[in-house]
């Protein structure tokens, strides 16, 4: 998925908040599942 890697890079480059962060780890735990 290009787009995903996309927003990956993006929200690496970006500040984010803790909550965005927690919300980023638990969107990728349950799209690992």
């Amino acid at each position: 998925m290009p787009g995903r890697r996309d927003r990956n890079l993006y929200l690496q480059a970006s500040p984010i908040t803790v909550g965005e962060r927690q919300a980023v780890i638990e969107e990728k735990i349950s799209t690992t599942r």
